[in-house]
């Protein structure tokens, strides 16, 4: 639970407070760098940690879309940009952001595979229209050309 005029805050705030001028990094690099040097974070650490002056720190999956095991999703959908007009960059960093917690997710396949056959949420086709068709081709060839306890990188 969040306490007013907690150090943490006081300290988030005084990091802007002390820029001068405009340095683009985004604030989980910040934060997460100010927890580990100030408050003994283990940035590599997906555990809940008790750091210095009573800050919890909780891990992922308490706020990633990890359906099964999430409390609290945080869509990533980058509404700081504004408006209603089209962003291409949101767009991309929002996809990059996607595909990149989905390749590095383990157990993503067997999740994918649940979310396709099992509760049918999301038709495959639709997910294979998104890719080149080209890149799905040579993938599947490929594959077909390894031999059967050879596995690819």
């Amino acid at each position: 639970m969040a306490e007013p005029k907690h150090k943490l805050a006081e300290d988030f705030v005084d990091y802007y407070n002390r820029q001068d001028g405009f340095v683009e990094r985004i604030n989980t690099d910040i934060f997460s760098e100010m927890l580990e040097k100030e408050y003994g974070a283990d940035r590599y650490s997906d555990t809940i940690q008790k750091l210095k002056h009573d800050v919890t720190l909780y891990p992922s999956v308490y706020f990633s879309q990890d359906l099964p095991r999430n409390y609290v999703s945080h869509h990533f959908n980058g509404s700081w940009f504004g408006g209603d007009e089209e962003n291409t960059h949101k767009k991309m960093v929002n996809t990059y952001g996607l595909l990149e917690r989905l390749v590095n997710q383990p157990g993503a396949a067997k999740s994918i595979d649940s979310i396709i056959h099992e509760h049918k949420i999301i038709d495959v086709n639709q997910v294979l229209d998104l890719f080149p068709k080209e890149d799905i081709r040579k993938y599947l060839e490929k594959k077909e050309s390894e031999s059967p306890g050879e596995k690819s990188a």
